[in-house]
């Protein structure tokens, strides 16, 4: 019986009754596979690097991305013991680093006393701004000013690889919040990557691969639970014997 089950299993879904089988002086062509690519290929991209412009442009773009990303998030971590990596910095993003923080403290000053006037109001976490034209200037022209220290700061990190490096390896001190989406941001980057290696004709191969499997998983089930009904019958059928 073990060897029947085992029999069974290997042989494709679309035949397993005796209807399949060659009978003898007639041996049958077997069927041509529908997939003409190993399967092991299949669950693998066709291809290990980018080969087209636009390809590597969006990768490309996702990760000066996360690199911005991951910058930005510890700046104020960075401006906080900023004598601790002073040698490695220099003097320029030293220089740089303490005008942004000057400029995002205006910023929130600002906000904290046009929120206590009642000219702030928060509500989705977006706030809106009732005052007077020149109060809506005033606090645009901070925007401005916090936007472009930021351009400026990453400008200076990417002319400057081993500052950049330093500043990243202090991740254990970015918030949570951040963390999350930048995780989320790799994850995201690593699936477009797969399938920017995957051509159309790959990825039509892995569905019908992966259907073709979930078929004979399917038919599989079945078989063994018909061998398994059979044999409880069969055991039913002699204990019943025994009995009598």
């Amino acid at each position: 019986m073990a060897t029947e089950v085992a029999t069974m299993l290997q042989l494709p879904y679309e035949s397993t009754d005796s209807s399949s089988k060659s009978s003898v002086g007639h041996r049958q062509t077997p069927k041509k596979s529908a997939i003409k690519t190993s399967p092991l290929k299949l669950l693998d991209p066709g291809r290990s690097k980018l080969t087209t412009v636009e390809t590597k442009r969006i990768i490309s773009v996702l990760d000066e991305a996360i690199f911005k990303i991951e910058l930005i998030s510890l700046t104020s971590h960075i401006t906080e013991f900023l004598d601790g990596l002073s040698t490695i910095l220099g003097s320029e993003l030293q220089g740089t680093l303490k005008e942004h923080e000057r400029l995002s403290n205006n910023m929130v000053a600002l906000l904290t006393q046009l929120q206590r006037e009642g000219l702030l109001k928060q509500e989705d976490g977006r706030g809106d701004l009732v005052g007077t034209e020149e109060q809506i200037r005033h606090l645009q022209l901070h925007q401005q000013a916090v936007k472009s220290s930021i351009r400026n700061i990453l400008r200076l990190f990417q002319a400057d690889p081993l500052a950049s490096q330093a500043v990243r390896d202090e991740a254990y001190a970015r918030d949570l919040s951040s963390e999350i989406f930048i995780k989320g941001l790799s994850e995201f980057r690593g699936f477009l990557f797969e399938k920017l290696l995957t051509s159309p004709l790959e990825e039509q191969e892995k569905i019908q691969f992966m259907e073709e499997i979930s078929l004979r998983d399917k038919k599989n089930t079945e078989t063994i639970a018909a061998l398994e009904a059979e044999l409880a019958t069969a055991i039913q059928s002699r204990d019943d014997e025994v009995r009598w």
